[in-house]
């Protein structure tokens, strides 16, 4: 009789512990799941600002000596930095890297801040070896490095990346020329479409 009420014990108890595991896995992956929407969430709302910048060239460098340019022309070129969020973008620095080149990045760090919602003309200087530089036959990757009121940030083809951890992703052995560059007098604009990206 014992026996008997053991296996009718077990019996009873061995659906009940599958019951219990098959609930303790889906609450896991529930738990799981949930984390992975908080840490999304806390990766939007860290990126509705800096979503909310860009950059282009308005005008790429000038036709140097390898493009049947006099030798030591001067060679302007101009950026456009947007930034329409609510917060200014502050310690901005533009690298340019060319791809599959021999020559190093050009650093050239902006001496002024871009305002919330606005749109700035950038010129940046002629460096040593910029016939060299320029005329790497496979283009030039543009990145722009800023910080807004919650982190620091790199802007590159590849999309927006957080850079807090490591404030200039290239060694002074890697950078040949450093510049500063300046703003276009009177050429700043109003950026539309202003706000938080979120």
């Amino acid at each position: 009789m014992q026996a008997c009420s053991a296996l009718l014990a077990m019996a009873v108890a061995l659906p009940a512990l599958g019951v219990a595991v098959v609930t303790y896995r889906d609450q896991q992956e529930i738990n799981r799941s949930q984390l992975e929407m908080a840490q999304l969430e806390r990766e939007r709302y860290a990126r509705r600002y800096a979503s909310r910048v860009a950059f282009w060239w308005e005008s790429p460098p000038l036709p140097g000596p390898l493009y049947g340019g006099r030798p030591g022309q001067m060679r302007e070129s101009r950026i456009k930095v947007q930034n329409r969020s609510p917060v200014p973008i502050t310690r901005m620095a533009l690298l340019v890297k060319p791809y599959g080149g021999s020559f190093g990045v050009r650093d050239y760090r902006l001496t002024v801040d871009a305002p919330p919602c606005s749109v700035l003309t950038i010129a940046l200087p002629a460096l040593i070896d910029d016939d060299a530089f320029w005329g790497e036959r496979h283009g030039h990757e543009l990145m722009l490095e800023f910080a807004d009121t919650t982190h620091r940030w790199v802007l590159r083809e590849g999309g927006l990346e957080d850079d807090s951890e490591q404030y200039h992703r290239y060694s002074v052995f890697d950078i040949q020329n450093m510049a500063w560059a300046s703003e276009v007098p009177d050429t700043r604009e109003a950026a539309a479409d202003c706000g938080e990206g979120l």
